[in-house]
């Protein structure tokens, strides 16, 4: 999926050497968050842009692994957002993620280089979503379930699986939606009522 039109994408992205690090990526005036330190992908945003993240792989990536990586994260989504449609969630959300080629400046040789842009949503700490989770109601635990059926990969943690400010669960990890060796709920039924636990085993 393309980048938003509504955001002057090409005037953000002008120094070839902005990713070299969390730092410069400051320098070049975004506010540079999350993974960035211990994980090779960063994570940023620009007060020109507002609505959207921008997420980038280091160097130390090769730019054709970060395209594979890229394009799986926006399937993953639009496969999500497509259930979401047709079974009606409405406690679930997926930020809706698209693809932006950086000027030729920024490439390797003939390989282009490409920037994640993803629709940012208003998440709650992963304390809050801990809670949530402990709280959660049977018809937002059933929607989860029908997304856990669908696509056990994305069965991860509170962190990629958090709660909105709206009270919706966000899947905002999106890249592993074809693996099949997730446990469902594995790593979030430590916070679930032993009676949700039991209702969302049945479900699933």
């Amino acid at each position: 999926m393309l980048a938003p039109t509504s955001i002057d994408l090409k005037g953000l992205f002008t120094d070839p050497d902005m990713f070299e690090s969390n730092r410069r990526w400051r320098r070049a005036g975004f506010d540079v968050d999350g993974e960035g330190g211990k994980s090779d992908i960063m994570v940023a945003s620009h007060p020109a842009a507002k609505g959207y993240l921008f997420k980038k792989y280091s160097p130390r990536i090769s730019l054709e692994d970060q395209l594979d990586n890229y394009s799986r994260r926006i399937d993953g989504a639009e496969k999500l957002a497509a259930l979401v449609a047709a079974k009606q969630l409405t406690r679930i959300v997926v930020p809706g993620k698209h693809l932006h080629e950086l000027p030729r400046e920024f490439s390797d040789e003939d390989v282009p280089s490409y920037v994640l842009v993803v629709e940012r949503i208003a998440l709650l700490r992963s304390s809050r979503s801990k809670q949530l989770y402990r709280q959660i109601d049977e018809e937002t635990l059933r929607q989860l379930c029908v997304v856990l059926r669908k696509f056990p990969g994305l069965g991860s943690g509170v962190r990629n699986v958090p709660f909105t400010h709206r009270g919706q669960i966000a899947f905002v990890d999106t890249e592993r939606w074809e693996e099949e060796k997730e446990v469902p709920l594995r790593r979030i039924r430590e916070y679930l009522s032993h009676d949700r636990r039991r209702f969302a085993e049945a479900l699933l």
